[in-house]
């Protein structure tokens, strides 16, 4: 038996990883502020979820220093962000399949990392980092506010976690330390 949202959610929070609820069958937050008004409030969370058990549940990545490598393939771009991940992880090896990874519902891949506490990232594209050697490396975003969370649904099919032995974000491998 699959648990519900509200379960989901409820771990989430125990676990400190704030959430926030996005729309049934999509990845758009319901409130205005999305990823700004995730909460580790019980009842909160219990008000959204159990309320609206249809809602899809978002992580506040911040918070936790998380980002999200994201890697697109079959996306609207015709960006191949899977050739640019293989040869950035050959430059850098700090990358590593030991992470948190989630499939997206168009085979894309969110690689989560967390960075060091005195850092701050914006989400972007990596090709648009002010580092000229990273523009290379076209069909790669880092996401650094919130993401939707495995067992979102969308019209387009599901986020999935990979079973890699990594079953949480926070056991996330670390990144950038000594960049």
């Amino acid at each position: 038996m699959t648990e519900s949202k509200l379960e989901t959610a409820l771990q989430l929070v125990d676990a400190g990883i704030p959430v926030y609820p996005l729309q049934t069958n999509g990845t758009k937050p319901i409130s205005a502020h999305g990823f700004h008004d995730a909460a580790l409030d019980v009842a909160t969370v219990k008000r959204w979820f159990d309320n609206n058990r249809r809602f899809n549940i978002g992580i506040a990545l911040e918070s936790n220093h998380l980002l999200i490598v994201d890697i697109d393939v079959n996306h609207k771009s015709k960006l191949d962000g899977l050739s640019s991940y293989r040869k950035l992880a050959a430059e850098y090896d700090r990358l590593t399949e030991n992470t948190y990874i989630m499939k997206t519902p168009h085979g894309g891949l969110h690689y989560f990392f967390r960075h060091p506490t005195d850092i701050h990232i914006k989400s972007t594209a990596l090709c648009k980092f002010s580092e000229p050697k990273l523009a290379a490396y076209t069909g790669i975003d880092i996401q650094a506010n919130g993401t939707p969370y495995a067992g979102t649904t969308t019209a387009s099919g599901c986020y999935q976690a990979i079973d890699n032995g990594v079953t949480s974000p926070l056991d996330s491998a670390e990144c950038l330390s000594g960049y």
